[in-house]
């Protein structure tokens, strides 16, 4: 077992939980137990916390254009807690929309992860999303979710939309300060540092997303606390690896959704086996090979998978900012065309793994870490007593090697089992 937050590994316990906490952890058949209390034997694997995907979409589809399919929530919530997720960060969505999926999770109406969201990303008039919602989905319905982005041009429209949150139970912001697509338009700097000054004067952390060492620069000169991605158009600067490692800003890279991209529409993009048993075959297919090159021919898109720098430079970048001491949590922006709810954390592990981000440090940035990205004093990410018995059993040794987190042999969700059927292809 990997217990407490330093993940310390321990021999012969028994974890005890009920009504959804960890209420004791002591050595083997020391410990008192429920007299209807389950055992499961889970001797020769590896317990640990349940893992922690920072950058998520709840209510948005895999499905690429061309084999167009509406989001699937619940299909979503699945697949994550299938690959062993038990603690999702949605990065933009329907505000509403996602407070009810937070809430039928939190009550056990519905499995999954549990929930953290903030309203839909800020922007720039025209900016990020809203050419790609056009892009990606249908008319008219591209266009009409495009309006229900909220767009900053005034120092007014900046301390109206923060304060607009105040209605949810939200933690956080997401800011979109990136040229997506190169050229598109792009908030004033004098604008996103307002719009972080007031998300910090009501409490709030700022998440913003950039592109370029240009926009992570002026991200962390505003106060950002957290970049939503990682540089992704060019090689990382070293100056802007020391502006972050220095301001203590952390990094969710999501450098595997942009390497799956590039790829889709280079036309060698060939997606896990296992993706056919988390998502739809079809659409599986619909992104594989040649079909997947259909990304390239779409306005807007193609232009931005054009402009994503190489395996090579992707995975240097994410080295050197290991190496210089910049926290890189593990996140995934799925589910996007080529990035599947589930598959894609573990396809983002084993990038930074590549990287030489040691197997150690991945777990306690899916775990703890990650669990910690908003606040400290959260109540899951590491076994302890009173924490959330969100827990994760797999074969084999993470520490070692971080494949053995795709190896799970149970899931538990606030104490809660899921009914895991193997997949057999």
């Amino acid at each position: 077992m990997l217990a407490g937050t330093e993940l310390t590994p321990r021999e012969a316990v028994d974890v005890c939980f009920a009504d959804g906490r960890i209420v004791s952890l002591g050595s083997r058949g020391a410990g008192e137990r429920p007299a209807s209390a389950r055992e499961i034997d889970v001797r020769g694997k590896t317990v640990l916390p349940g893992l922690v995907d920072t950058h998520v979409h709840v209510l948005v589809t895999e499905a690429p254009p061309w084999a167009f399919r509406f989001p699937e929530p619940q299909h979503n919530l699945d697949a994550w807690l299938w690959s062993g997720v038990t603690t999702v960060f949605d990065m933009g969505g329907t505000s509403r929309e996602l407070a009810d999926w937070q809430a039928r999770v939190a009550s056990h109406e519905v499995m999954g992860p549990q929930i953290f969201f903030t309203l839909e990303p800020i922007t720039a008039p025209g900016g990020h999303p809203i050419p790609a919602m056009k892009a990606l989905l249908p008319w008219p319905v591209g266009s009409l979710l495009a309006t229900t982005v909220p767009v900053v041009e005034s120092r007014a429209d900046a301390v109206d939309v923060v304060a607009s949150l105040g209605e949810f139970d939200v933690e956080y912001v997401k800011i979109i300060h990136d040229e997506l697509p190169p050229g598109a338009p792009r908030l004033r700097v004098d604008r996103l540092e307002v719009l972080i000054d007031e998300a910090h004067a009501a409490g709030l952390k700022a998440m913003v997303h950039i592109g370029s060492n240009r926009d992570a620069l002026e991200a962390i000169e505003a106060g950002a606390d957290h970049l939503v991605h990682g540089v992704y158009r060019e090689a990382v600067s070293q100056e802007l690896i020391a502006a972050a490692r220095e301001n203590g800003v952390s990094i969710t890279y999501t450098v595997a959704a942009f390497d799956n991209t590039r790829r889709m529409a280079e036309g060698s993009y060939e997606p896990a086996s296992i993706a056919r048993c988390l998502s739809d075959p079809e659409l599986v297919e619909a992104v594989s090979l040649s079909d997947g090159a259909q990304f390239a021919e779409l306005d807007v898109l193609g232009d931005f998978s054009r402009g994503i720098a190489s395996t090579e430079v992707l995975r240097d970048n994410v080295r050197r900012l290991h190496e210089a001491g910049v926290q890189v949590l593990v996140g995934t922006d799925s589910p996007i065309a080529a990035v599947f709810p589930g598959l894609s954390l573990h396809e983002e592990l084993a990038f930074l793994a590549s990287a030489g981000i040691p197997a150690e440090t991945l777990v306690r940035r899916a775990t703890v870490e990650g669990a910690r990205l908003v606040r400290d004093d959260v109540d899951f990410g590491a076994l302890e007593v009173g924490a959330r018995a969100d827990i994760l059993v797999v074969d084999g040794d993470p520490l070692l090697d971080v494949a053995a987190l795709r190896e799970i042999v149970h899931v538990f969700a606030e104490g809660r089992q899921l009914e895991r059927v193997p997949c057999d292809l």
